[in-house]
């Protein structure tokens, strides 16, 4: 069982549930990525279904992974039970400290491996899995695990980066990948496992005996992500629409699974 204890308390903001044995630092610095467009239009798609779901109510809410906070911001801002488990102390204390300047202290951290995590049972209103599947070495035990601490209306807001995006046919092309469900020098720099194609993640979700209830995937992506992110707002909006008008080339796909 997984030792809860105060990690650090800063202001009235709570690092708590450190298990101490699977606290690691991660060798990829997110503090790197915060202010990508694309990343913005993810979150903000990720809040409009939250608040279309809850109607008006307050939901209990468990985030798997939060890299540099973009997700774990916009719960806090509008919700009152957040917490969130992620593995590295780094990224932990990264998104602390962003909760600190905007002074919000009701988010609860966990640090540890979402496979030791002791998580109460159908405790959870919606458990936010945000571009995290790809990162697990067994995503589907990952699943089954999560599963269990969902409530019988509860649903898991999935996304994760395609393999038949255009900027992944551009490094096939340049000679950079043999193939597009090849892992690239950047997925290997991220920690990805795979890259998923909407078959394999459906495949993945219905091992793990869960079900779609809603998909929808988003943003058409020509280039990398460097080369994109200096663009304006108004161009990223569009390229959201336009994944989303040709889905087969999609560079992401959103789901929500119920068990």
């Amino acid at each position: 069982m997984a030792l809860m204890l105060i990690c650090r308390v800063r202001g009235d903001v709570a690092l708590s549930g450190c298990l101490m044995k699977t606290c690691k630092q991660n060798s990829f610095d997110y503090s790197q990525i915060q202010g990508i467009p694309e990343v913005a239009l993810r979150v903000e798609l990720l809040q409009e279904r939250l608040q279309y779901l809850s109607q008006g109510t307050q939901p209990r809410i468990l985030e798997i992974g939060v890299g540099s906070g973009d997700i774990t911001l916009m719960l806090a801002r509008n919700f009152k039970e957040v917490i969130c488990v992620d593995m590295d102390r780094k990224n932990c204390d990264l998104v602390l400290d962003r909760l600190e300047e905007i002074k919000l202290g009701h988010v609860q951290f966990i640090c540890s491996s979402v496979e030791e995590a002791t998580l109460p049972a159908e405790n959870f209103d919606h458990i936010i899995l945000q571009n995290i599947l790809e990162h697990l070495k067994d995503p589907i035990i990952v699943l089954k695990h999560l599963a269990k601490s969902l409530k019988q209306s509860g649903v898991m807001h999935i996304s994760v980066p395609l393999a038949n995006s255009f900027h992944r046919w551009l490094g096939v092309s340049m000679g950079l990948i043999s193939g597009i469900e090849e892992l690239a020098e950047t997925d290997i720099q991220y920690g990805h496992y795979r890259v998923y194609t909407p078959q394999l993640l459906k495949e993945h979700i219905k091992t793990a005996w869960l079900k779609v209830s809603y998909e929808q995937p988003f943003y058409l992506k020509p280039l990398p992500t460097s080369v994109l992110t200096p663009l304006s707002m108004e161009i990223h909006r569009s390229l959201f629409s336009l994944g989303q008008k040709f889905s087969e080339f999609a560079s992401y796909m959103y789901l929500e699974v119920m068990r």
